[in-house]
């Protein structure tokens, strides 16, 4: 079966602070993330942004395959910093295709590489409305505490082994405060974080089986 290869790409601040959003892929650093994408992303507030405008792409190379179904976006609220998580909310992005895809993205195709987009399904749009209506009335009880994070978790495998060298993994993300899509990540090496995750050596990115897979 698919495994997580990419657990959280897209990890943004829930509640808007004075501290910079930081976007992480697996155990990255803010660093790895563009400076003028650092600037963009602070305009993003889950409470508000349009969820029918949300969309997450991945370029990943050809022989990974990632299924329907396979991203999800995760939203997890706590009644502090460092407290437990009182209320997580999984929403799953049905992924676009053909003419609905955002043709903003046409630039970011490489050879060898697909370009996998997701969007949060119309019929999850007034779920993820719901809970931006219960994250600003939590917001409104304790201001000072209550904090949380949105990370998207998208699962797929590989067909064949695994290549020589670097695994590069590009994500972007899109949302109305934004026009078009941001870039988190450029050329993730994919494979060397999977490994520093602790992922065996010799199948650092899981083999696809039996499992139905959507291919591109």
């Amino acid at each position: 079966m698919p495994r997580p290869f990419l657990p959280a790409f897209a990890r943004i601040a829930l509640f808007r602070v004075a501290a910079p959003v930081c976007v992480a892929l697996l155990l990255a650093a803010c660093g790895h993330v563009p400076l003028t994408s650092m600037v963009k992303l602070r305009a993003f507030d889950l409470k508000t942004t349009d969820p029918e405008q949300l969309m997450v792409a991945v370029r990943h190379p050809d022989w990974i395959r990632i299924p329907q179904g396979g991203a999800v976006m995760i939203i997890e609220e706590r009644s502090a910093p460092e407290g437990p998580v009182v209320q997580r909310d999984e929403i799953v992005f049905e992924r676009i295709e053909g003419a609905r895809e955002p043709a903003g993205l046409a630039s970011e195709r490489r050879n060898g590489t697909t370009l996998s987009v997701f969007a949060v399904a119309p019929g999850d749009a007034d779920r993820v409305r719901s809970v931006q209506r219960r994250l600003g009335a939590r917001r409104s009880q304790d201001a000072s505490r209550a904090s949380g994070s949105l990370s998207v978790s998208v699962k797929g495998c590989r067909v064949g082994p695994v290549p020589e060298g670097p695994v590069p993994v590009s994500t972007f993300l899109a949302a109305g405060e934004f026009d078009g899509f941001v870039p988190l990540l450029r050329d993730f090496d994919l494979k060397a974080a999977m490994r520093e995750a602790g992922a065996p050596v010799e199948d650092t990115i899981a083999s696809c089986d039996a499992a139905a897979v959507d291919g591109d």
